[in-house]
């Protein structure tokens, strides 16, 4: 079995494993971030570390406590066991598990699975991307060729953990407005061509980390978008500190410049100014 089918294979089975524990009584905790994590959580991290240990590559978790000795390491597992616990929680079905595969500090593999929805991305770097729903035959993805502002979908979170202004999303200018709660999926939405950008921005959104941006880069690359921080530098994996602390621009790539010319002119203050909306 190939490690992209490994990987397949071990969040198909973390997310029926999720949904199995959420028609239980499970417990949930706050972590010392105060976010939350479940029995589903740890469960389904435990599940994909056992599934993919026999490869001898270290892994970066949202669950497990990091262990520096990666940083020797030319290739990680990037795992997100949940992605969306407050939704998982909340009883919906915006959540996913996710993981990905870093070389040289660059996302090469991802695989997200939506367990609601039986919905499978994966992409493998220079392969293309696809999805895959239930047993139906696999699709190629592929981002939208929206290039006018007005005309894209921003696709901005749903729960306030990780809140968008409003100041922010007017000054963005787009006429369409989704909501979504998870990251990954977020992510996927561009890459299926149904929604065109999303922002996080440090200091006004929660700030996302490794395990949140590896898979949904390389799947939503995969599609012909782009994923950089606010600035349009690459974003770099098994760093030291895993926080994406210059924040997060994801695009169809169409814009990705004028996109991060917004949020700078934002940041600067201007959109606060009725007069420079």
């Amino acid at each position: 079995m190939s490690l992209l089918n490994e990987c397949i294979s071990a969040a198909r089975g973390a997310g029926q494993l999720a949904l199995d524990i959420r028609k239980t009584a499970y417990n949930i905790s706050t972590k010392h971030d105060r976010t939350l994590v479940t029995d589903a959580d740890l469960a389904a991290d435990k599940f994909i570390t056992s599934a993919l240990a026999h490869h001898n590559i270290p892994f970066l978790t949202e669950e497990t406590a990091d262990d520096v000795r990666r940083l020797s390491s030319g290739r990680l597992f990037l795992i997100d066991p949940i992605d969306g616990t407050q939704g998982f929680i909340s009883g919906e079905s915006e959540f996913a598990v996710m993981i990905g595969l870093v070389e040289d500090k660059l996302p090469v593999l991802g695989v997200i699975y939506d367990p609601v929805s039986d919905i499978l991305y994966y992409a493998e770097k220079g392969s293309g991307a696809y999805m895959k729903k239930g047993t139906e035959k696999q699709q190629r993805l592929q981002v939208s060729d929206k290039s006018s502002l007005p005309d894209m979908c921003l696709v901005i979170p749903r729960h306030s953990r990780s809140f968008m202004p409003s100041t922010l999303v007017a000054h963005m200018g787009s006429k369409t407005i989704l909501r979504y709660g998870s990251f990954g999926l977020r992510a996927m939405m561009i890459a299926r061509g149904e929604a065109d950008f999303f922002v996080v921005i440090p200091g006004v959104a929660a700030l996302g980390s490794e395990w949140d941006t590896g898979a949904p880069e390389i799947i939503l690359a995969e599609a012909g978008g782009k994923m950089t921080d606010i600035a349009g530098n690459p974003l770099l994996y098994n760093q030291k500190d895993v926080k994406k602390k210059e924040g997060i621009l994801a695009s169809n790539g169409q814009i990705h410049r004028l996109l991060l010319e917004k949020i700078a002119s934002f940041k600067d203050g201007t959109a606060g100014n009725p007069q420079n909306p």
